[in-house]
């Protein structure tokens, strides 16, 4: 079983209990707004596609690849966007559309599909979202994702990564010794026993994620410009947190006193990218 089989098989073994919990409930679902609306990339994010459509959503074809539960493309197609969303995943793709459904958003369009050979019509999206989304992919296969983007953009068009970043193997090993008890894909700390079951069952391949890595890859593309912009240092105290506005304000704290503090690249945890055909 290769990397992108494995994938599915996780998430359609773990997303079916939340597809039949959301299907029984009718109320579950209903509203759509920013995916973590506290957390600042994706809101940075948000900045961004709205000034490249100039606050006007109408008409502007975008592509969520990897959407995963549909929170970015449901929202996106709140705003008038025609969305096409894409998973390797069909647990995912039921819950997008059962989501999409329910707030009667009839241009959302799901595919069943590879984020690195989606088959879909050339240069005929604006915009190319993709969160969280690379770090499942081996080096090979993200190569391969960056030119299926840059086919996939109109001219003039661009794409949208957030990543989570690993600058520094100081830091992300004193991160691998909290455990994160949240309910979706929780994480044991390094120095517990099931760490090491943790582990065997991790669907994710092992490879670089660090702005280096991404520098380097991405500037041998045919991209008319690439922007890298690192993000988040204290912020990665929210997961400990419960109250959202919390969060939110540990975030907009973090990011205006990161240009202050030395080293901030080093100890960021994530990076935001875009891509300018």
């Amino acid at each position: 079983m290769d990397e992108s089989e494995k994938q599915r098989e996780h998430y359609d073994r773990t997303r079916k209990p939340r597809y039949e919990e959301f299907f029984n409930n009718p109320e579950f679902l209903r509203g759509v707004s920013i995916p973590m609306e506290y957390f600042r990339p994706n809101r940075i994010i948000l900045e961004k596609i709205s000034a490249v459509c100039s606050n006007n959503f109408d008409g502007e074809k975008i592509l969520d690849l990897g959407c995963g539960e549909g929170g970015w493309s449901c929202y996106l197609a709140s705003l008038g966007a025609e969305v096409v969303s894409l998973d390797i995943s069909e647990m995912n793709l039921k819950i997008t559309q059962l989501k999409a459904q329910r707030n009667s958003l009839t241009n959302v369009h799901t595919v069943l599909g590879d984020c690195t050979n989606t088959c879909l019509e050339r240069e005929s999206f604006d915009i190319i979202l993709g969160i969280a989304l690379i770090h499942h992919l081996t080096v090979n296969q993200e190569q391969r994702l960056y030119q299926e983007v840059f086919d996939l953009l109109k001219h003039g068009g661009c794409a949208f990564f957030m990543e989570s970043l690993q600058n520094s193997p100081t830091l992300d090993f004193i991160r691998t010794l909290v455990p994160i008890f949240q309910k979706v894909e929780p994480r044991p700390s390094k120095l517990s026993k099931s760490w090491k079951k943790f582990k065997a069952n991790d669907i994710h391949p092992s490879r670089p994620n660090t702005t280096r890595h991404y520098r380097e890859m991405l500037r041998r593309l045919p991209f008319a410009r690439v922007e890298l912009e690192e993000i988040g240092i204290f912020s990665r105290l929210d997961r400990l947190i419960e109250n959202k506005q919390l969060r939110r304000w540990i975030h907009d704290i973090d990011y205006t006193i990161k240009p202050f503090i030395p080293f901030n690249s080093k100890l960021c945890r994530n990076i935001i990218i875009t891509l300018w055909k």
